[in-house]
């Protein structure tokens, strides 16, 4: 029957078709399937009542009652135009499955979910007028069926014609809201990815409404990209690395669900469905690609030809701080043979953002001093493919080395200078140590002087003694990173070597003699020459005025605040402790070490004492103690106590005197 029902459907393109319905019955549906789940239960229509005539055509009541189905207590709609719903029959046992072929190839269930989401009782728009009820069953029945032609719900007339004139209730136009609503719906977000080059580190921003309540933003990396904002002014997203980064921009339907429509299905009536709103996902994915940048430091040395000693510009560490608006952690760079550290061929190659970055170098390579500039270089969207340079002038660890050659005597202690001595100075390091570096000859003062030499280990060499002395032999020295713009002295003799102590006492604050007190010292031998431990104090003799002889067992400085040892020391080890300090200072507890040994370092030829190594041992002021108010102790209180009684005493008797007078 519902065939032949259809067919003549078809044949009055035009005609109304409609349902009198005025009042509500309860049906028995027991028998009644759905698509999904084991839902059944009690079928609600409403009907008038008078009976239908299943004419192809058919009218609302004078009352202008209006109709609506309920199935399971859900809101549901005719499948069937002009079929009758079944109010006493239920379904037979051979139909109590969902149409498997015809009906489901029929029914566009994705569209009844946009027809529901925008339809009847829509959760996105308010559509609780009847009218949107009406406006909902005609999408259905022209989804399942689109070959019917158009619905008026009208008045009270039997007359077509005067139906099709006089549609009362406004359902054209609510039809065309809904389809307006679902055809805007459908559209893609309105995302696409940026035409111009994205550095890593840049804000991209995308303009219009990205409210959470309409769009959700995702992207496939937390890491990678960061949304920096999201709301009714646009979308911006930082990207923080040259990995391609989606973004997926999702439309938000508010109220939608993963509930599917549910058909239900009698073999001879009615077939209704209540609508799902399991819409599709609306979305559009775009990809940032960020291109970063790279930074490249030179290191060149101050001296550009000549000895380089053994010095090298591999190995100086610089760090890179970024101070841009993107996260980009602190890093360090270490230059090659070359002097070259680049972030090419490293993790940070192209991935630089946009910003300043300072460079400093951390430790210097062998051989120079430590660079304490600060370096800043920007990268910018229109220099990022340019690798942004930095030079670094270094400087050479250099000094010089200046020797006195005397001629000692063991017993009388006389040194004699002696001139025209030739000393050669050669490499200890690199492939050619047989090369000659710098020649030295004595003048006739016993002084010899070299020009700078690099960082590094020399051997120093006499090759010409001349005279009767012998010649002196090899000599080590090391021009090392403290060593920088000194002068390395060496007193070379032939005598068994000593030499005497001088101690110079310095304010530490301000660098000046301390002369106010005295400071006194004791030397404690630790090895001698041959590195065989003493650990015993020195004494040393000294003759008074008085033509006494006096042992001193500690030293102190003078007025000028000046030690020198009355005696030369030995070769070997010693220490310096201070014992008591000059007056208002504090002790210095700190124990010095100190060689006596031929060549040492610090150790220079005095026209007075002979061989003299100077050390400078400094102190500190003791703070300034605050002025303490008089005390008195309990007899000076009961002493003012017993003057106060008496002056009261006398004051009283005189007082009575004159009153009596």
């Amino acid at each position: 029957m519902k065939k032949k029902i259809f067919g003549i459907l078809k044949i009055f393109v035009g005609v109304i078709l409609m349902f009198l319905c005025v009042g509500v019955v309860t049906v028995t549906a027991k028998d009644l399937e759905v698509s999904s789940g084991e839902l059944t239960g009690n079928g609600y229509f409403i009907d008038n009542e008078q009976s239908l005539d299943y004419e192809p055509a058919y009218r609302r009541t004078t009352d202008q009652s209006h109709h609506i189905l309920l199935v399971n207590g859900e809101i549901a709609f005719c499948l069937e135009p002009g079929v009758r719903i079944n109010d006493t029959q239920s379904a037979n046992t051979s139909d109590k499955v969902l149409h498997s072929n015809e009906m489901m190839s029929e029914i566009d269930f994705e569209r009844m979910a946009w027809i529901s989401y925008f339809g009847y009782n829509s959760p996105y728009v308010n559509h609780t007028d009847l009218k949107y009820y009406d406006a909902t069953q005609d999408l259905v029945w022209h989804t399942v069926y689109p070959e019917l032609g158009i619905y008026w719900y009208t008045g009270e007339s039997d007359d077509v014609d005067y139906w099709k004139n006089h549609d009362t209730n406004d359902v054209k136009g609510a039809i065309q809201e809904i389809e307006n609503l679902i055809t805007e719906a459908k559209k893609a977000p309105n995302i696409s990815a940026p035409s111009k080059n994205i550095t890593v580190g840049e804000v991209v921003t995308f303009s219009g409404d990205y409210s959470t309540d309409k769009y959700k933003v995702t992207l496939s990396s937390a890491t990678d990209a960061t949304i920096v904002s999201q709301d009714s002014s646009g979308l911006s997203i930082r990207v923080n690395t040259t990995n391609p980064v989606q973004v997926t921009v999702t439309k938000v339907f508010k109220g939608a669900n993963d509930i599917n429509s549910v058909v239900y299905n009698d073999a001879q009536y009615q077939d209704l469905i209540s609508l799902g709103l399991n819409i599709p996902k609306i979305s559009k994915t775009i990809t940032l690609n960020a291109i970063g940048g790279n930074i490249q430091i030179v290191k060149t040395s101050s001296k550009a030809s000549g000895l380089l000693g053994d010095s090298t510009l591999k190995g100086a560490v610089y760090t890179v701080k970024y101070s841009g608006d993107a996260k980009y952690a602190d890093f360090e760079l270490v230059t090659d043979d070359k002097g070259i550290a680049t972030t090419i061929g490293t993790v940070h190659e192209g991935l630089l953002p946009v910003g300043t970055y300072t460079i400093k170098e951390k430790t210097p390579s062998k051989g120079y001093l430590l660079d304490t500039k600060t370096y800043t270089v920007t990268i910018t969207d229109s220099n990022y493919s340019t690798v942004q340079r930095v030079n670094s002038l270094e400087e050479l660890i250099e000094a010089k080395i200046q020797i006195v050659k005397v001629e000692a005597s063991g017993k009388t202690g006389i040194l004699k200078p002696e001139a025209n001595k030739v000393f050669k100075l050669y490499p200890l390091f690199g492939d050619d140590q047989d090369k000659e570096v710098a020649t030295l000859t004595t003048d006739s003062d016993g002084f010899a002087i070299t020009g700078n030499i690099p960082y590094g280990k020399y051997v120093l060499r006499q090759v010409e003694p001349f005279g009767t002395s012998e010649a002196i032999g090899p000599i080590t020295i090391e021009i090392n990173d403290s060593s920088n713009g000194k002068t390395l002295k060496y007193v070379l003799a032939n005598a068994p070597y000593s030499a005497r102590l001088k101690v110079i006492k310095l304010d530490k604050d301000t660098g000046e003699v301390i002369t106010r007190g005295t400071a006194k010292f004791k030397i404690k031998w630790l090895q001698d020459e041959n590195g065989e431990d003493i650990n015993e104090y020195i004494t040393q003799v000294v003759t008074l005025s008085t033509g006494k002889k006096k042992t001193l067992e500690y030293f102190e400085t003078d007025e000028d605040g000046i030690l020198i040892t009355p005696e030369s020391l030995k070769p070997g080890k010693y220490q310096l402790e201070e014992i008591e300090a000059p007056d208002g200072y504090e002790l210095n507890e700190e124990v010095i070490e100190f060689v006596i040994a031929p060549n040492q370092e610090g150790i220079e030829v005095d026209d007075e004492y002979g061989m003299l190594l100077t050390i400078e041992v400094t102190n500190e002021k003791k703070p300034e103690e605050p002025e303490n108010p008089p005390t008195f102790d309990n007899t000076s209180y009961l002493i003012i106590g017993a003057l106060l009684t008496v002056s009261m005493g006398v004051v009283a008797y005189i007082n009575l005197r004159k009153t009596h007078e």
